[in-house]
């Protein structure tokens, strides 16, 4: 398989594609070749030898049902019901020439066209002794025509049919033929298409282990010395002659093996300098390439980056213990140089914070406010300490002074606290002194004030405090209040006097508002509150006393009247309730008299439907005398007439046993045929058949000379007939006569039935008519009873209204008068 990786991989991967698609190409056409030849034979048997067979079976369908209509006008006497017969063979025929040229064109083998043309000769002669035959039963008659059928056209038939059937079996042949020929064509296509697919798999397959083996081997000598590498071991060596892509993998794995060979030497070297110290060391980076190159590079650059961090940090150590706070580092670093950044930047704001709040709790000492303190949270170690520190030193100063300040707030805020209880030294005990002087001050103020509220509450205005208790403001403000005291005091004498003129007021006009309500209790609403001499809310009130008596007699009146409204109501229903019951009273009677005519109208009319029945009885006993003698001669009648009957059913049975041997011919040649058309196995029943026909046709001459009698015997009874039936059709007149008379009586007789029912159904809808206007009688009477239950309610009403007594204003309008209204009701 060396020879294989002279090639590119690609190369051979299309090759070995190349060949399997050409072994499947050519599998492919071959299957296809072996179906288009498969797809010829099976159009042959289907499209043509099928549609042949067809056509043939066809032309026997339609040359036999042209002769089953041919037999049947051999049986038909009636030249009407041979017109749908002729119309059925013609079209039976036209379907057979048409199948027969159709088959014509269908053929083209020799054997097949000297076939038809035996069938087309057979098909003529059959075709002009059909005709012959229709012919001579249009002119001879069916019997006559018989005998011509059964010499010349039955056997003409029968050989068109003979032949047909050897046509058929000729096709079938001929399908068999096709159908083993196409059977060996597919077997021998199965088997090419077995061996050549078979082929391809085997040289496939063989492909694929020659193209995997030369691609996977190398392969896997490479991966094994790249994994080597990858392991750190770059010793062993990958020799490979292959010209392929993998002998070019192979070769640049052992490029990067040198490579890596010669960047662990360089390595090797700035290890040992940094060992010894001297860190000044680097690696010639251009000796590299790639990647590689970027590694030496990296490490000279890593050691650059060691050192210049290193420099910087011990340059800030020096100025911060110099007192020199610098600003902070803003070069960039990475990794642990970055942590070192980072410590000294927050050294750096450690040191500058602490020099800020200096300031600050500076600034605010000065700005008085002594609340601010530092920040101790933010800062560690000493640092905390100091500024922790600081914060109590001002702590110490500044607790007295806001002990002193919330004093002087609670003071500002009307609040007296405790005495300062607490200790100070210095100066801070003089202030807490003088506070609690002050709160002394403050509580006899309270006092005194609070003595004077208690007395004034107790009505005791006479009570003063000692101004001489207080000291400077507050002295004139005791006395400021004594004074106030002495003015209340006489304001009040003069408000006593007018409060006394107002109760007596007030007092008057609760005396009427009484009196008003007691007089309303009583049914009296005329009366009013007097407003001489009153003001104010006294005023205001006794006027909506006044207005609610305005409005309650205003309802008072309009329930009067709404109550004598109902009254004028309720009098009209009652008159309209007497007015409906009069004329109800008036239908009724008018209701009971027309009952009455009508009730003597269908007696009248009973009577006559009774006589009317009499005298149709009459006429039915007359009719039935006039029947009987019909019957007689009717009798006479149909004895002759059935002496004539049973002559002409024997001349139809006698018919029917001709027919019965026409029939029998028939179905000898119908068995005749079929035997023809079986071939060799039906060359028995055809004797058979022909023997049967022989016999039928003996049968049908003994009918005949039969029939020839009877027919003159039934000419001589059919006179004696007739002449009995003109005496009986003489007595049929008289009868009929009889019965008309008696149909002319009955339909009397109905119609009087008729009208004696119709004037029952009158009478009874008269009759419910009268109930209808009873009830409505009834209903008017109940609607005068609830008129009256409605004028005594409203009458009640009234008179419970009319125990109010009203103005003169509202007591003289119009009143209708319930009683009368009542007695109106009851009249009606």
């Amino acid at each position: 398989m060396n020879f294989l990786r002279t090639f590119r991989i690609g190369t051979r991967l299309a090759a070995a594609f190349s060949i399997l698609l050409m072994l499947l190409l050519t599998v492919a056409s071959l299957a296809f070749l072996q179906m288009e030849r498969q797809s010829k034979v099976t159009r042959i048997i289907v499209d043509e030898q099928s549609l042949r067979v067809s056509l043939v079976e066809e032309l026997q369908r339609h040359a036999q049902g042209a002769a089953l209509p041919l037999l049947q006008l051999l049986v038909t006497q009636d030249r009407d019901k041979r017109i749908p017969l002729y119309t059925e063979m013609d079209n039976a025929n036209n379907a057979a020439d048409e199948a027969l040229t159709k088959l014509i064109k269908a053929s083209p083998s020799a054997e097949d066209k000297r076939l038809l043309e035996q069938l087309s000769t057979l098909r003529n002669n059959y075709h002009d002794l059909f005709r012959e035959t229709v012919e001579k039963i249009e002119i001879d008659g069916p019997q006559g025509a018989q005998e011509h059928f059964a010499n010349q056209t039955q056997p003409a038939l029968i050989n068109l049919l003979n032949a047909s059937s050897k046509l058929v079996a000729r096709q079938h042949q001929a399908m068999q033929a096709g159908r083993d020929a196409l059977e060996i064509t597919v077997a021998h296509a199965r088997s090419l298409v077995i061996i050549i697919s078979v082929s391809a798999i085997l040289l496939g397959a063989l492909l694929a282990w020659a193209v995997t083996i030369s691609i996977t081997k190398p392969l896997t000598e490479a991966v094994a010395f790249a994994r080597a590498i990858a392991n750190g071991n770059l010793k062993p060596q990958l020799l490979s002659s292959n010209h392929d892509e993998v002998g070019d993998v192979a070769r640049s794995v052992t490029a990067i093996q040198q490579s890596v060979l010669n960047m662990s030497k360089d390595t090797d070297y700035l290890l040992g300098a940094a060992v010894e110290g001297n860190l000044s060391k680097r690696v010639d980076a251009s000796s590299h390439h790639g990647d590689f190159r970027k590694i030496i590079e990296g490490m000279n650059t890593t050691l650059d980056s060691v050192i210049s961090p290193l420099n910087v940090a011990a340059n800030y150590v020096d100025r911060i213990s110099k007192g020199d706070i610098p600003a902070k580092i803003t070069t960039s670093f990475n990794g642990d140089f970055n942590i070192i950044k980072n410590n000294l930047n927050t050294c750096i704001e450690a040191i500058s914070n602490m020099v800020k709040e200096a300031n600050k709790l500076e600034q605010a000492a000065v700005d008085g406010q002594l609340a601010i303190r530092a920040d101790a949270s933010k800062y560690q170690g000493d640092f905390q300490k100091v500024l922790l520190g600081v914060n109590n030193c001002l702590d110490a100063v500044v607790k007295p002074l806001n002990v002193a300040a919330g004093y002087v707030e609670n003071f500002a805020k009307g609040t007296i606290p405790a005495k300062i209880t607490d200790n100070f030294s210095g100066d801070f005990n003089t202030i807490k002194n003088n506070l609690n002087a002050c709160i002394d001050a403050l509580n006899l103020l309270v006092a005194d004030t609070n003595m004077l509220s208690q007395a004034a509450q107790s009505n005791r205005l006479e009570t003063r405090a000692e101004a001489n208790k207080h000291l400077g403001d507050y002295k004139k403000m005791v006395e400021g209040i004594n004074g106030t005291l002495d003015t209340v005091m006489q304001k009040n004498a003069v408000d006593a006097a007018e409060k006394a003129k107002q109760a007596h007021v007030l007092e008057e006009a609760v005396e009427e508002t009484q009196s008003i309500i007691e007089a309303a209790k009583d049914g009296d609403l005329s009366s009013r509150v007097s407003l001489d001499g009153k003001t104010g809310a006294i005023a205001s009130l006794c006027d909506g006393v006044n207005a609610l008596m305005d409005q309650m007699t205003e309802v008072i009146v309009q329930v009067r009247e709404s109550g004598e409204t109902i009254n004028t109501a309720a009098g009209e229903i009652a008159s309209g309730n007497n007015d409906l019951s009069s004329r109800t009273e008036q239908q009724a009677s008018s209701l009971e008299e027309t009952a009455a005519s009508m009730e003597q109208l269908a007696s009248t009319v009973k009577n006559n439907a009774e006589n009317a029945k009499q005298a149709n009885q009459l006429a039915i006993a007359a009719s039935g005398i006039a029947v009987k003698g019909g019957k007689v001669v009717s009798e006479v009648v149909g004895t002759m007439s059935a002496i004539n009957q049973s002559a002409k059913k024997i001349e139809d049975i006698i018919s029917v046993i001709d027919g019965i041997a026409f029939q029998t011919n028939i179905l000898a040649l119908n068995a005749a045929v079929e035997a023809a058309r079986a071939g060799e196995q039906g060359r028995g029943f055809a004797v058979v058949a022909g023997e049967v026909r022989n016999l039928a046709q003996r049968s049908a001459s003994a009918a005949k000379e039969i029939k020839e009698l009877i027919t003159d015997s039934v000419s001589k009874t059919a006179e004696g007939t007739k002449q009995v039936e003109t005496a009986g059709s003489t007595m049929q007149e008289i009868v009929s006569s009889v019965q008309r008379v008696t149909d002319i009586m009955g339909e009397i007789t109905a119609a009087s039935v008729e009208q004696s029912a119709g004037i029952d159904q009158v009478n009874t809808a008269v009759t419910s008519m009268d109930e209808v206007t009873q009830q409505n009688a009834a209903l008017v009477e109940q609607a005068a009873a609830a008129a009256e239950s409605l004028v005594e309610q409203a009458m009640g009403l009234i008179e419970k209204v009319s125990a109010f007594k009203l103005s003169s204003s509202n007591a003289n309008k119009p009143k209708h008068n319930p009683k009368a209204l009542l007695s109106l009701v009851k009249v009606l």
